[in-house]
């Protein structure tokens, strides 16, 4: 576990010839896959596969190799592999919610990975992005087709999710309805205010729709 985490080839390769088991986990349920996977470490994962380690194993939870994969790479090796990217863990979460990267995300979309798909409570991966605050990642899902207006259990849109004023522009710019309320009537404004940031609240009012001006006012 520790050579694939580090990266070490040699190492991992002296291990496998001298009959470790490729599948083998530790205390935590992870493979050395897992490791190389989360580490994106290309060479080890590379060998790892080649030596027949199960690109879909799993944790107790559900998440799979590939909701580890770090980089691009790593990524495609896994799906050349035969990875399922729309597998989902036990809180319905898939690949594209884990996603550390823009390159990741394309390389899931490529793929096949359905951009709308929701956990268990109904975040997509777009509303994760835009808590995360990760633009790159937000317009590579809006360019893929995610749905902007698309809502959670509890009625909330990417937009309330909105961690910095560039995602706040790149979602409102690509048309998300900035009026749009929670079950319990709150606006994108009000979701924000609430967490205090000033930059995200200027920009949401900058946007220049009165409604969500008139919520913040309790009108």
């Amino acid at each position: 576990m520790q050579a694939a985490r580090k990266g070490n080839l040699e190492v991992s390769l002296a291990l496998l010839e001298s009959g470790a088991h490729v599948d083998d986990y530790d205390r935590h349920g992870k493979t050395a896959l897992m490791y190389a996977a989360e580490a994106g470490h290309v060479e080890v994962t590379k060998a790892l596969i080649d030596a027949g380690a199960n690109v879909s194993a799993s944790l107790n939870q559900g998440r799979t190799v590939l909701m580890f994969a770090a980089t691009k790479e790593v990524t495609e090796l896994l799906l050349a592999a035969g990875a399922d990217p729309n597998a989902s863990d036990d809180g319905g979460r898939t690949a594209l919610i884990y996603a550390a990267s823009g390159h990741v995300a394309k390389a899931l979309l490529k793929a096949g990975a359905d951009v709308n798909a929701a956990d268990a409570e109904g975040n997509s991966p777009l509303m994760c992005v835009a808590d995360d605050g990760d633009v790159e990642v937000l317009v590579n899902l809006l360019e893929a087709g995610a749905d902007m207006n698309a809502t959670t259990a509890s009625g909330r849109t990417a937009l309330m999710f909105s961690a910095t004023a560039g995602i706040v522009e790149a979602l409102a710019d690509a048309g998300a309805d900035v009026n749009a309320r929670d079950v319990a009537g709150n606006t994108a404004l009000l979701c924000v205010v609430e967490e205090g940031d000033a930059d995200v609240v200027r920009t949401l009012v900058e946007a220049g729709h009165t409604e969500i001006v008139k919520g913040l006012k309790g009108a």
